[in-house]
């Protein structure tokens, strides 16, 4: 027996007590326990997982370097924005299951041209690089650098054209291309794993001017062997020619040194050893006009260089001619005189 039975009043909503002598049990009695549920979020284990992706290129693997010819020729006179070489490839472009906005970044590697933003430049003088891009066969090109956005195509597969220019950007040196621009192209989206590549072009081209093969190395001109002093300048012109065999169209140019005084920067040639005539000298002319002597070296600021024309490819001619000069009162005897010439072309 029970002294005392606690009972809950649920219209009271609080336990009374009886009196200890009284025992009342209720007519049902019914405990229910409350239950909790518990929800919570797990961890997967991993980093989030996106659909979608972008391959690039296409097939997956890295771009392949893009390559200009071995060597490179520079034109007869070559203007500023000529384009010397052109490599381009299709290199495709894969969006499987990405349902976002693409965004495409294209960026230059390199240092640009001044007063340019698309042309960047080489380590040759007056050579520069211009890269674009396009997404469609028949599309236009866009120069890089350039950022845009667009969405993927139905297909989930696109045509991505890559190209490279090599530029005239002022006047051309020679050497070997050794440092070249790259290019690096970076696609990035909220459903897609962020994608970059770059893509470069192969060193080595040799780029020169065009050059030409001297088929005359050693010329004998004979003036008139018997001239009285008051004739000289009667005597006339005998003409002679240096041959040229050249590669490709080039502007010639020719420097002439006294060989017995190669210090003489005057317009007539010196008496070699052995000659016994006085007051005679020589001139070699070019169109008439009488050329200068003395070594051309502009790396020193001595300049002395004669532009001979325009060749073509193949074999050409110089045309010149040799005439005696009056240098003061003349005496009679033999006359002799050594030059060399030395031809450069651009």
């Amino acid at each position: 027996m029970f002294d005392q039975f606690d009972r809950f009043d649920p219209g009271a909503g609080r336990f009374s007590a009886q009196s200890p002598n009284t025992v009342r049990y209720p007519t049902r009695f019914a405990l229910t326990r409350a239950g909790v549920l518990v929800l919570a979020l797990l961890p997967t284990g991993g980093a989030e997982a996106f659909p979608g992706s972008i391959r690039f290129p296409g097939n997956g693997t890295s771009l392949s370097n893009l390559a200009f010819a071995p060597t490179i020729r520079v034109p007869d006179d070559p203007s500023t924005g000529l384009v010397l070489q052109s490599a381009s490839h299709e290199v495709g472009l894969g969006t499987p299951q990405v349902l976002c906005r693409i965004f495409e970044t294209v960026a230059v590697n390199g240092t640009p041209e001044a007063g340019s933003t698309t042309l960047f430049k080489t380590n040759v003088a007056g050579l520069g690089v211009r890269y674009s891009i396009k997404r469609q066969a028949n599309g236009p090109f866009t120069d890089a650098p350039y950022s845009t956005s667009f969405l993927p195509p139905v297909s989930h597969t696109a045509e991505y054209h890559i190209r490279a220019e090599l530029v005239v950007t002022g006047p051309p040196g020679s050497g070997t291309l050794t440092t070249l621009p790259s290019l690096t192209v970076t696609f990035t989206g909220r459903c897609f794993d962020t994608v970059s590549k770059t893509q470069s072009i192969t060193p080595g081209s040799l780029f020169t001017a065009g050059t030409c093969n001297v088929t005359t190395w050693a010329i004998h001109v004979e003036l008139p062997p018997r001239v009285s002093p008051s004739n000289l300048a009667s005597a006339g012109a005998v003409p002679f020619s240096i041959g040229l065999n050249c590669a490709a169209p080039v502007r010639a140019y020719m420097s002439l040194v006294d060989a017995s005084n190669p210090g003489n920067r005057s317009a007539i040639l010196s008496a070699a050893a052995g000659s016994t005539a006085k007051g005679v000298g020589m001139q070699i002319l070019f169109e008439s006009r009488a050329l200068s002597f003395g070594v051309h070296d502009p790396d020193s600021g001595v300049r002395n260089i004669a532009f001979m024309g325009r060749m073509n490819a193949g074999t050409n001619r110089i045309p010149l001619s040799a005439r005696y000069v009056r240098t003061g009162p003349v005496s009679g005897g033999t006359l002799k005189g050594l030059a060399t010439f030395t031809m450069s072309y651009q």
